[in-house]
């Protein structure tokens, strides 16, 4: 009889062990986690007219969005939070008919796309492009938010030719840069469709990490395993492969698009850092960091190739100097934007395409 309370109590005092193990791992998870998720946009001036609650749900709403991974990443569909709209096909925004029945305009690109900062589904790039559209061309033009987080041009390009061309295009603007610069330098592999190990490890990692939404823990240790894995360093041979496999990339989608119908225009985005835009103090904070010295560099050697591209694509545009003489607050972070600078890369966008818009 007393052996078996002595068990008992072992277990139980194990178990209380175990408890207070995981709450004070959580704990730490917890504070580790405070810095990492500070929301950028307080301090960044870029929506002084807003109350630092209203940053602070730009901020948490973005933080919520889920993905899938049937083969690349995808947003979740069917998400909606207050500032945040994810229709039921995984495009930011409202809800389109698969049916095209005007002339459909996809803009592709990673975080910078989609809206990360964007107050609105109406004040991401693609939002405002709707509106140019909507106020200067009488013949109804629809624009849609393909912009996926973290996405790079294998990854764009994934998409376009797998779940793009059936919902039959007429322009796909690319804008992108930063992902591919950011993953040479931390010399990341590209990563497009996965095979069918890489699809059930996923699979698993995401149900896992959905299922412990609320349990940081396992989140934290997720994150300090991939910042371990990633190096941030000049490496002249990688640097020129990313730039030689991101024109070979667009140069083959330009081809494919002119064979089935639809046009393709390319954009490289601007960052932190380029061109010779008046920096505030917290700005100029920011591109003194090594991380952004390095991705900056990088981008730059984007710019020859994409030069390349226009004999095979529609239009390719540098926009990295497009914010030159704004001394107001554009940025947030290195390479994100708040809706004044997502209206002027739109505007410049818009004025850009027009001439094509118009003769099609």
């Amino acid at each position: 009889m007393s052996a078996r309370v002595s068990y008992k109590k072992q277990f139980i005092f194990g178990l209380m062990l175990l408890l207070t193990i995981g709450i004070i791992f959580e704990g730490a998870a917890r504070i580790y986690e405070i810095p990492i998720h500070k929301c950028a946009i307080l301090d960044s001036g870029i929506y002084d007219e807003l109350t630092n609650e209203e940053n602070e749900k730009i901020c948490s709403d973005h933080g919520k969005i889920l993905f899938i991974k049937p083969d690349i990443t995808q947003n979740k569909p069917n998400q909606h939070y207050e500032m945040i709209n994810i229709n039921s096909l995984g495009f930011r925004g409202g809800e389109i008919q698969k049916e095209k029945e005007t002339f459909r305009i996809f803009v592709v690109g990673g975080s910078t796309v989609f809206g990360g900062g964007s107050s609105s589904d109406e004040t991401t790039i693609s939002g405002y492009l709707q509106e140019f559209f909507d106020n200067d061309i009488e013949n109804k033009i629809e624009v849609i938010n393909a912009g996926i987080s973290g996405a790079n041009s294998v990854r764009e390009e994934f998409l376009i030719k797998n779940y793009l061309l059936e919902l039959k295009p007429d322009l796909i603007i690319i804008y992108d840069g930063w992902n591919d610069a950011d993953n040479a330098i931390k010399n990341q592999i590209d990563i497009g469709a996965p095979n069918s190990e890489d699809k059930i490890k996923n699979s698993l990692k995401n149900i896992f990490l959905e299922l412990m939404a609320y349990y940081r823990t396992p989140h934290v240790i997720n994150y300090v395993i991939n910042e371990s894995q990633t190096s941030i360093d000049y490496d002249e041979n990688r640097l020129e492969k990313m730039s030689d496999t991101w024109k070979n990339r667009w140069e083959g989608m330009c081809s494919l698009g002119n064979n089935e119908g639809f046009k393709t225009m390319i954009f490289l985005q601007p960052i932190l850092g380029t061109g010779n835009k008046e920096l505030t103090p917290y700005e100029e904070k920011l591109s003194k960091m090594d991380e952004s010295i390095s991705v900056r560099y990088a981008l730059e050697k984007l710019k020859s190739p994409l030069n390349e591209l226009n004999d095979s694509c529609e239009l390719t545009k540098d926009l990295t100097n497009i914010f030159d003489g704004i001394k107001e607050p554009m940025y947030f972070d290195y390479g994100h934007v708040g809706d004044k600078g997502n209206k002027i890369i739109a505007k410049e966008i818009f004025e850009s395409i027009l001439p094509s818009i118009y003769e099609k």
